[in-house]
């Protein structure tokens, strides 16, 4: 297999996947991605890093908050990859904490069998989570003067200026770079970037926004990344007894420096349902807080000690006063905004008076795929975000 090649492919992007496999339910879920080999059993390893720096087959995409950095736009907007012989030689020495391991081009027999003995030479893949940009810059430089990164680590002592990443902690929210700093610094990552990936220019996006336009692969790392790099912000100190926490296990652990106690990243699970009516119509909500013209599903967080579709039911009743009856699983998206897990719900609406409450949810309709077409023609209604379990729902209902 190529490395960096989707393991499962499918409709994305306007891309067509492998042929004469069955249809995933998330087949067109712009987040689903696609299936990367995680490599769980290998986070704990010490040589971890040090192996695939030494093999010259890996490289690292790079993530801030819940931002990553891509080149190109519209279709061709692609994750920037970074070798990671260029990190190193950036920074001086091996960035310690400061990158997390996302997996590994084998499948998952190849991980266990391997266990206890010297890592394959394959390619894995890691996250580079807010380096300092002139730092960033300087490693995608290298990349560039290397012809995509060199197959060792450098030698020589360590740069003086090198910042030193060893125990890093993360950034709390809003303490990125110096304005300053960053405006002298914006340039030159710009002009490394294009020269790196060939496109005009290179900068960090949302991931919710490039969602829409990167390839499975790509999203399929980015996923985790994002929601890793925001844990990692959210959680310096131990919830039970104050103390600082520290990063382990490549990334995916932050134990507690006072207490012990280990820490794991958090998903919080919700419900998104698609409501219909006897008539087959659709119910849509406009939520106080959105702009203009937006129109959703309903969605909600489940509560603790709630089963998933007795949330749906709750969710839907506070909302509009609809009150619905069978309720049927459909398929599920991680939205790491932070650390959602999106649970996708079909339910049949047992009332169709809708009242709501005017503070929470602004206005809720019910619409026929006629209504709604003409509606979004018009602009009289917006829909999600193209990246969205929403857009992808209601999409699958209007085609029927």
């Amino acid at each position: 297999m190529v490395p960096g090649a989707p393991r499962v492919a499918g409709v994305h992007g306007g891309k067509v996947g492998v042929m004469g496999r069955r249809k995933s339910p998330t087949q067109d879920f712009v987040l689903a991605g696609s299936d990367v080999t995680r490599a769980a059993a290998w986070r704990s390893r010490s040589d971890l890093w040090h192996h695939f720096l030494s093999a010259g087959r890996s490289w690292a995409i790079v993530v801030r908050g819940a931002d990553i950095l891509t080149t190109g736009a519209g279709n061709e907007t692609r994750a920037v990859r970074v070798p990671l012989a260029s990190i190193e030689r950036a920074l001086g020495g091996p960035p310690g904490d400061r990158v997390v391991f996302l997996g590994a081009d084998v499948d998952e027999f190849s991980v266990a069998s391997v266990s206890g003995t010297t890592l394959p030479d394959v390619a894995a893949y890691f996250a580079w989570i807010a380096p300092d940009q002139r730092v960033l810059a300087a490693a995608l430089g290298s990349a560039m003067g290397s012809g995509g990164g060199a197959s060792s680590a450098p030698t020589g002592p360590r740069r003086e200026d090198a910042t030193d990443h060893t125990t890093w902690q993360p950034r709390r929210p809003g303490r990125l770079d110096d304005a300053v700093t960053a405006g002298r610094t914006r340039d030159a990552l710009r002009e490394a970037t294009a020269g790196l990936a060939g496109q005009p220019e290179g900068d960090f996006v949302p991931l919710r926004t490039a969602g829409e336009f990167l390839g499975a692969f790509d999203i399929g790392l980015a996923l985790p990344a994002v929601a890793l790099a925001q844990w990692h912000d959210s959680a310096p100190f131990c919830s039970s007894c104050g103390a600082p926490t520290a990063p382990g296990e490549a990334g995916w652990l932050r134990t507690c420096t006072g207490c012990g106690r280990d820490h794991y990243p958090r998903t919080d699970p919700a419900m998104i349902v698609t409501v219909l009516d006897d008539s087959d119509r659709l119910l849509l909500a406009h939520a106080s807080h959105w702009p203009e013209r937006r129109y959703s599903l309903l969605a909600g967080f489940i509560e603790a000690g709630e089963g998933a579709e007795a949330a749906v039911r709750r969710e839907v009743f506070e909302e509009t006063r609809v009150s619905v009856g069978e309720v049927e699983y459909v398929a599920s998206q991680p939205w790491p905004f932070p650390a959602s897990l999106m649970l996708a719900y079909r339910a049949r609406a047992i009332s169709t008076d809708i009242q709501v409450d005017g503070v929470e949810v602004a206005d809720a309709r019910w619409f026929s795929r006629e209504d709604l077409n003409a509606a979004i023609r018009s602009g009289e209604v917006h829909l999600p975000m193209g990246s969205s379990i929403a857009h992808a729902l209601v999409r699958r209902w209007l085609d029927g």
